[in-house]
C-alpha cells in the first residue's frame, strides 16, 4: 500500500495520472447521482471533462445529501475498491462489475462526446481486463484506483477551498420551477 501511495503522489502532477483523476471525477459525479436516487430524486445527466471537472444535473431529492455525496461517495468507492481487492479474491468480478456500471451510466446519462468516449472506453477496458488479465493484475489495478480515489478527495477539497477558492465547486444552484439542481465541479 505504501509503495502504491508513494507512486501515486510522485506522479500526481504528471500527465500519467490524469486518466485516473478523470475516473475519480466520474466517481464523484456518480456519487451525486446516487444521493439523488437514494433520496427520491432523479438524474438528468452526468458529464466529465478532460480538465478534470464534472457536472451532474438532478431533479428533486435531498439537496444537502446530494451536495455532501460527491466527496464522501468517491471516498467510499475508493475504500470499497481497495478493501475488496485486499480482502477477497473476487478481483475479476469486481473489475467486471465496475465496467458494467460504467457502461450502464454511459448509456443512460452521459451525452457529451468526451465523457461518453472516456466512460465507455474505461468500461470496456475494465471488462477486457476482467476477462483476459490475471487476478493479480486486476487486484493491482483495483488497489491503485481505490487508493487514488482516497487520495484525490483531500487533494481536491484543498484545491477547491484554498488553492482555487474563487471558483465555483460543489455548490448547488436552483434553476427553474421544477427545482432543477445542477452540480458544477470544476
Amino acid at each position: 500500500m505504501l509503495v502504491i501511495t508513494v507512486a501515486i503522489l510522485l506522479l500526481w502532477f504528471t500527465p500519467v495520472i490524469i486518466p485516473l483523476k478523470i475516473l475519480i471525477v466520474f466517481f464523484h459525479e456518480l456519487s451525486h447521482a446516487l444521493a439523488a436516487w437514494l433520496t427520491g430524486g432523479s438524474v438528468d445527466s452526468i458529464s466529465i471533462s478532460p480538465q478534470m471537472g464534472g457536472t451532474t444535473v438532478t431533479r428533486g431529492g435531498n439537496v444537502f445529501l446530494q451536495m455532501s455525496a460527491g466527496y464522501l461517495g468517491s471516498l467510499l468507492i475508493g475504500v470499497l475498491l481497495f478493501l475488496g481487492a485486499v480482502r477477497s479474491h473476487a478481483d475479476r468480478i469486481m473489475m467486471a462489475g465496475l465496467g458494467v456500471v460504467m457502461l450502464l451510466i454511459a448509456a443512460l446519462y452521459i451525452r457529451d462526446g468526451f465523457a461518453l468516449a472516456f466512460i465507455v472506453g474505461g468500461g470496456v477496458l475494465m471488462l477486457v481486463a476482467a476477462r483476459f488479465l490475471s487476478r493479480d493484475v486486476n487486484d493491482l489495478v483495483l488497489r491503485v484506483v481505490g487508493l487514488t480515489s482516497m487520495i484525490y478527495v483531500p487533494m481536491d477539497i484543498f484545491s477547491d477551498t484554498i488553492a482555487r477558492s474563487e471558483l465555483r465547486s460543489d455548490r448547488g444552484g436552483r434553476g427553474n420551477s421544477d427545482q432543477l439542481l445542477r452540480w458544477i465541479d470544476l
